[in-house]
């Protein structure tokens, strides 16, 4: 397994996971992620490295599999992104 995720796979797990994100400054990715009360502002690199993952996994509670497979993803009709 790949030690890194493309950061459009990183996002697309994320919205589809419910995480509010708020570009703050796209030409270095920064964004202030949110979900559950629990808000950050975080500068991604791209591709996203395993420790950001794996960070992201406990703070959101995700499957971390899902960053490397997200065609995975339940998405339900309820949970189309738009």
């Amino acid at each position: 397994m790949d030690d890194t995720v493309a950061l459009a796979d990183v996002l697309h797990v994320l919205k589809v996971k419910k995480v509010s994100l708020s570009a703050v400054d796209t030409s270095i990715h920064r964004y202030i992620v949110a979900k559950n009360g629990i808000i950050e502002e975080i500068t991604f690199t791209d591709p996203v490295g395993k420790n950001c993952l794996h960070y992201l996994s406990h703070k959101f509670n995700i499957p971390i599999f899902l960053f490397w497979h997200p065609e995975m993803l339940e998405v339900r009709p309820e949970d189309q992104i738009n």
